[in-house]
């Protein structure tokens, strides 16, 4: 079941999931942390604002990445106090 949509011309315009298909697939959604739009759990952005929607654990460092910048610092540290 398609969204509701209205013409422009020749393209339908999508005004996001219907009620029905909120009320259908109500186990599977979520809210944009954004807008507050429901959305479907599985998308990476929100069909209304854009907002990119990530699992957190892809927002964490890897650990190598915060490894390399104290070993960096800390010959920067030692570089700077041996003169």
């Amino acid at each position: 079941m398609a969204g509701n949509t209205r013409r422009r011309g020749t393209q339908p315009l999508d005004d996001g999931p219907s009620t029905d298909d909120i009320e259908r697939f109500s186990g599977v959604t979520t809210s944009c942390p954004s807008c507050g739009t429901e959305i479907r759990d599985d998308v990476d952005l929100c069909w209304k604002c854009g907002h990119a929607i990530g699992d957190p654990a892809d927002e964490r460092s890897p650990v190598w990445i915060v490894v390399a910048i104290a070993l960096v610092l800390g010959a920067m540290l030692f570089w700077v106090t041996r003169f």
